[in-house]
C-alpha cells in the first residue's frame, strides 16, 4: 500500500502561523510583493512568475524543509496527520499474471525438450543433489538446447501496462 497524507485543518494552520515567523517566509514575501510590482510583469504572466519565483529561487525547497522540521519536532502533530491507504491490489495481480506466464512458457519448453519441469525426487535422488549442491555451478551442461523464458519485450509490455485504477480519480498538477 501507498501511504498519502491527510492534513488536518488544524496542522495547516499551526504549521503556517510558525512558517510565518520565519526569515525565509519574509524574503519570499519581498520578493513576491517586487514581482507584483514590477511594471513589466502581465497580470496574464503573473502567476506564471510567481511560480517561476518560487521554485527557481530556492524557496519552494526552503518551505518544504521547513514543514518537514515542524512535523519533526511536534509529536503531537505527527500523530494528528492521518495515512490513507492506496490500494495497490493491481500490482499483485500483474505479478500473477506475469508468474504465470513464465510458468507456462517453462512448462511448454520443457515439454518440448521431454524434461519433466518440476517433479517430487527419490530420496537417494535427493541425497545426491544435497551432496553435490556445492559443485552444481561449477558442472558444465549442454545449454544449447534450451531458449530465454521470456525476452526484454514482453516484460517491458507487462511493466508499460500496469496501471492503477485510481489514476484517474485524483490528479492534480503540482502547484508549484
Amino acid at each position: 500500500m501507498v501511504s498519502t497524507v491527510v492534513w488536518p485543518q488544524s496542522s495547516i494552520n499551526l504549521i503556517s502561523t510558525e512558517i510565518e515567523k520565519t526569515e525565509v517566509y519574509r524574503k519570499l514575501l519581498i520578493n513576491l510583493q517586487d514581482l507584483v510590482m514590477d511594471p513589466n510583469v502581465s497580470c496574464d504572466a503573473l502567476e506564471d512568475q510567481m511560480r517561476n519565483l518560487i521554485s527557481e529561487s530556492g524557496y519552494k525547497q526552503k518551505l518544504r524543509n521547513l514543514v518537514y522540521q515542524y512535523i519533526v519536532k511536534d509529536p503531537n502533530l505527527r500523530n494528528e496527520i492521518q495515512q490513507r491507504k492506496e490500494p495497490l491490489e493491481y500490482i499483485q495481480k500483474a505479478q500473477i499474471n506475469w508468474e504465470h506466464r513464465i510458468t507456462k512458457s517453462l512448462n511448454n519448453m520443457s515439454n518440448e525438450l521431454g524434461l519433466v519441469f518440476s517433479r517430487k525426487r527419490p530420496v537417494s535422488e535427493q541425497i545426491e543433489f544435497e551432496a553435490k549442491w556445492s559443485e552444481l555451478g561449477s558442472e558444465d551442461m549442454d545449454l544449447s538446447r534450451f531458449r530465454p523464458v521470456y525476452s526484454p519485450k514482453d516484460f517491458l509490455e507487462v511493466l508499460v501496462n500496469v496501471k492503477s485504477p485510481n489514476i484517474g480519480l485524483v490528479m492534480s498538477p503540482d502547484p508549484g
